[in-house]
């Protein structure tokens, strides 16, 4: 079953390639564990030129928004922000990645598995009422992934900047990748 974004959230994400973040920054907030108030609080960050290594301190779906607003604000302000961890959690970490090691040495874990979706190009450029053919931007994916969804209503009716967001999703793990279509005008041959 392929999950669609909502009008909210796709909104943030038009509102995102409009004021001209990159792909990379679009990825911080482009998942559907996000709800639009959350996304447009990233998105927000990114606009104002923040740290984006401190930005990814909010990029938290646990987070309300208004959790997000104020790191956001700490962030404008100078404030180093910190996700601060109890001794319990490091505690726990050292044990998991200690199971972990034992796992795939011992061949329960399969090393290499890991998701990948590329894309063959940043930007597609299409001439004003092309069809968009979403298949033909990517280059390669994980063949072992649930599910590969694709963007399927990209309006090629009228020029502008548009974002095409591919999904791809295995169990819990999910890996979005964004082309920035541009719709030209058409060429005038005459």
């Amino acid at each position: 079953m392929s999950e669609k974004w909502k009008l909210p959230e796709a909104e943030q994400i038009e509102l995102g390639v409009k004021a001209g973040l990159s792909r990379k920054q679009i990825g911080l907030y482009a998942k559907h564990c996000y709800n639009f108030l959350q996304m447009q609080e990233i998105r927000t960050a990114l606009e104002e030129h923040l740290d984006e290594f401190q930005i990814r301190a909010m990029c938290h779906p646990d987070l309300s928004h208004e959790e997000m607003e104020a790191i956001r604000r700490r962030i404008e302000k100078g404030e180093t922000v910190r996700i601060k961890r109890s001794p319990f959690w490091w505690i726990g970490s050292a044990l998991l990645s200690g199971f972990m090691i034992f796992m795939m040495f011992e061949g329960y874990l399969a090393a290499g598995n890991n998701l990948y979706l590329n894309l063959k190009e940043e930007t597609a450029v299409l001439e004003k009422g092309e069809v968009f053919e979403p298949m033909k931007y990517v280059s390669s994916y994980s063949m072992n992934a649930d599910t590969l969804r694709v963007p399927s209503e990209i309006d090629t009716s009228h020029a502008g900047r548009q974002a095409a967001v591919y999904t791809l999703r295995k169990g819990r793990e999910e890996l979005t990748r964004i082309l920035i279509v541009e719709i030209k005008e058409e060429q005038d041959d005459s």
